[in-house]
């Protein structure tokens, strides 16, 4: 349920300019703490550092870009 999120959360820090705190709400971690220690614990970079790589090279393109999230 978590990987879920996490996958879930990191196509909204991609493609939407949400702050954090109302990703990880949307998701089902309204804590914003939490929400950052679970995301990073999972994907290995904190929400906001996801965001910034995966918009690094502009919106074109961004599948391409984006990581997986490690099972």
């Amino acid at each position: 349920m978590a990987r879920l999120r996490a996958e879930q959360a990191a196509a909204l820090l991609a493609e939407s300019a949400l702050p954090t705190s109302r990703v990880g709400a949307a998701v089902g971690w309204p804590d914003p703490t939490y929400f950052a220690r679970r995301f990073r614990t999972l994907v290995g970079l904190t929400p906001s550092q996801y965001r910034e790589r995966a918009t690094c090279n502009g919106s074109s393109g961004l599948e391409q870009n984006r990581w997986e999230i490690p099972r």
